[in-house]
């Protein structure tokens, strides 16, 4: 008897026990990978600062002329039959 060997399926049952944690590490490393490549794409393409100096608008006289406001057309209450929602 102490010749025999193991069953091919005792060992397969531990690989089998061990490769989810082997496979959520990998997803791990490569979601972190994923993160810093966007990350770094992003800090890298980005503008730089002097884009975003603040510029004077021109026609800002024109814009306060042309402004919109609002009528009223009807002054009443009226009863609310969808109870709550818009109309």
């Amino acid at each position: 008897m102490a010749d025999e060997k193991p069953d091919k399926d005792a060992t397969d049952e531990e690989q089998k026990k061990k490769s989810p944690m082997l496979t959520l590490a990998i997803v791990a490393v490569v979601m972190v990978l994923e993160a810093v490549a966007a990350v770094g794409f992003i800090m890298f393409s980005g503008s730089g600062t002097a884009d975003a100096t603040a510029n004077t608008i021109e026609g800002e006289e024109l814009a306060e002329q042309e402004k919109t406001i609002e009528i009223a057309l009807v002054d009443g209450r009226f009863q609310n039959h969808t109870s709550g929602n818009a109309w």
